[in-house]
């Protein structure tokens, strides 16, 4: 008890971190007490640590370490102060003592600050000579390394090409959304370069050089591919065993297709937000001419109390034609028991247009029949309307 109570009074001007995994030490820092003290609470000390790059901790694999050697979970961090966790480690006097604090590391769990550092990914990829490369100069940084988290999960596939047959092994996808990201210096700069019809006579062909020096951003898929030896079930177990730890995971497939320079006049994006008008024009689109891919969002701020699990609400929006310059985008909201349009909903629809002489664009039905123009005669739709039925987004 007199070692708790004599936590309160450390006021050390540097401390000491040790990283521990598979019950071995494999990282050692200094930490001085600057920036932060030791009345910082712990969630703050792993964004502290993992912005200044003194440690990379993921959330999903490393915990701070109690003085009892127990793992402090996550979502508790708030509740300690770096105080709480220091350990004598050297010394005998108050001058002469020294202390460390602990974080234990899994590394059968992905690290995310680890994966971004190792594979480079605050760098976009590009397509050159028909191959996916990673561009030299990074666009973009990640907001947050200590709050992201890898999507796991576990699929084996076979896939056989001209150079034999692989084993390919997905162990986890990385997303980044645009709120996840912020844009550097250097590419804004390049951007309002572009964008300066001063400097650059053909502004597009100015961005299409910005995009090929900084690259675009999709979501990663990572694991394993390795090919076949001459004892298969002997290969792939130890490729698969060393697929255990995140540091052996690569990058196996990025969402890429080759870049056409005219693919931007074909696609086009808006978005729209109910405020009480179901309705929105666009301009003019023919029958059998085109595809919508969209989802709708419902933003959760906008909507406390509301409890997306268990509601009975549908969201259908589709396009009208009003007149032969105006299409109309026209969104409902209503009851799936009563069919009664709600219109309550703050909501948005993204969606695009992809038209059907477009040559940079290979629409694949979903179902063995090709998509067609249909009428229906519903209430909440009305007649004659094109629908697309997709998946619904929640936002935070």
């Amino acid at each position: 008890m007199q070692f708790l109570k004599a936590a309160y009074k450390i006021n050390p001007l540097t401390v000491r971190g040790v990283v521990v995994a598979e019950n071995r030490i494999v990282n050692e820092f200094n930490l001085v007490l600057t920036e932060i003290d030791t009345s910082t609470s712990l969630d703050k000390v792993r964004e502290y640590l993992t912005r200044n790059d003194l440690v990379l901790i993921g959330r999903q694999n490393s915990n701070f370490r109690n003085r009892f050697e127990y793992k402090i979970p996550f979502v508790d961090e708030n509740e300690y102060k770096l105080k709480d966790i220091l350990v004598p480690t050297d010394g005998t006097g108050e001058a002469d003592r020294s202390f460390s604090f602990f974080i234990e590391k899994d590394l059968t769990k992905p690290g995310f600050p680890e994966i971004v550092r190792n594979l480079n990914l605050t760098r976009g990829y590009k397509t050159k000579d028909d191959a996916t490369v990673q561009a030299n100069k990074s666009a973009f940084r990640i907001k947050n390394l200590h709050l992201m988290m890898v999507i796991t999960h576990q699929n084996l596939e076979e896939i056989e090409d001209n150079n034999g047959k692989f084993l390919c092994c997905e162990k986890g996808t990385i997303r980044l959304l645009p709120g996840d990201l912020e844009a550097t210096e250097e590419y804004i700069e390049a951007i309002e370069d572009a964008l300066n019809e001063d400097i650059h006579e053909d502004r597009k062909k100015a961005l299409y050089k910005v995009g090929n020096a900084y690259g675009f951003f999709w979501s990663v898929v990572l694991g394993g591919k390795f090919q076949y030896g001459e004892e298969p079930e002997t290969t792939y177990t130890k490729e698969l065993e060393k697929l255990k730890h995140f540091t052996n995971w690569r990058i196996i497939d990025l969402p890429i297709g080759k870049f056409q320079d005219n693919s931007i006049d074909h696609i086009y994006t808006r978005r729209y937000q109910y405020d009480g008008d179901n309705q929105i024009d666009h301009p003019n689109l023919k029958n059998d001419d085109y595809c919508i891919i969209g989802t709708p969002i419902l933003k959760c701020r906008d909507i406390p109390g509301y409890n997306f699990g268990r509601s009975k609400d549908v969201i259908s929006y589709h396009f009208r034609q009003r007149n032969d310059d105006i299409t109309q985008l026209q969104c409902y909201h209503y009851d799936l028991q009563t069919d009664l349009i709600c219109n309550t909903l703050l909501f948005e629809v993204n969606y695009a247009i992809i038209t059907k002489n477009n040559p940079d664009f290979i629409v694949n039905s979903a179902t063995e029949n090709d998509w067609t123009y249909r009428s229906y005669n519903t209430l909440p739709l009305g007649q004659n309307s094109r629908t697309f039925t997709g998946n619904s987004k929640i936002s935070e």
